[in-house]
């Protein structure tokens, strides 16, 4: 863990329909201590989730232009 502690703000790039959770993550050179440990996860390993915030509603008018 490095002096931000271990809690990050993420993008849901997938939607609910998809059977894949994907997360926007942008991964650069010399990163934080943080995103090695992202970046070195395997399939299985889990990622706790909290305080979802942001707007998630589809707009009203749902016909395509």
């Amino acid at each position: 863990m490095d002096s931000r502690g271990n809690r990050r703000y993420f993008t849901i790039a997938s939607s609910p329909t998809e059977k894949e959770f994907i997360l926007g993550v942008k991964f650069y050179p010399n990163g934080s201590s943080f995103k090695k440990a992202l970046a070195y996860m395997d399939d299985g390993d889990k990622i706790i989730a909290s305080q979802l915030s942001g707007d998630f509603v589809l707009p009203k008018n749902n016909k395509r232009n």
